[in-house]
């Protein structure tokens, strides 16, 4: 459903801030989206707010799917709701999940399965679940790579000496 102000709802105009939501994973759909099935709210798509794992066809995508299905799925989980922003373009709650009181987001980082993409705005700093991580200035999760900060220094890099021979060819 959506609201007046075209934000998508989750049946209420906002979810309870600062509240861990209790439901079940009823399926894996990738290594950052589950469904899960809340008693009163049926089944909701959730993603996991501040990682990125490989898509469909990409190396990973398997292994990234299949740990995420071997640790919750059916199992009873804990969401804890990005207060900052509780949807994403595709209408899936953004959240931290844990099973087990483990922080599942953070785990697929520390065994390599995702990669840390803080995108503001979000309550939660996954800079601090790993050094190397990705910051993107979108507000909206794209399935398209981001750029890291080494392309970065790549690109300057190449300006410099594109500039110097241009210099070069001026004397």
């Amino acid at each position: 459903m959506r609201n007046n102000s075209e934000e998508w709802t989750f049946g209420v105009t906002e979810l309870e801030k600062g509240e861990l939501w209790n439901g079940y994973v009823k399926n894996v759909v990738d290594g950052d989206t589950v469904d899960v099935s809340f008693n009163i709210c049926g089944i909701q798509r959730v993603r996991l707010v501040g990682i990125n794992t490989p898509e469909i066809g990409e190396g990973g995508y398997e292994e990234a799917k299949e740990f995420v299905n071997k640790t919750c799925w059916g199992e009873a989980i804990k969401l804890d709701v990005d207060d900052r922003r509780q949807y994403d373009p595709h209408y899936r709650i953004l959240a931290v999940v844990y099973v087990k009181g483990t922080n599942l987001n953070e785990k697929l980082v520390n065994e390599g399965y995702a990669k840390a993409m803080y995108i503001p705005p979000s309550e939660f700093d996954c800079r601090e679940w790993k050094v190397d991580y990705t910051h993107s200035q979108s507000s909206m999760l794209s399935p398209s790579p981001t750029q890291t900060p080494g392309f970065e220094l790549l690109f300057a890099m190449i300006g410099v000496l594109a500039a110097m021979c241009l210099v070069k060819r001026g004397r």
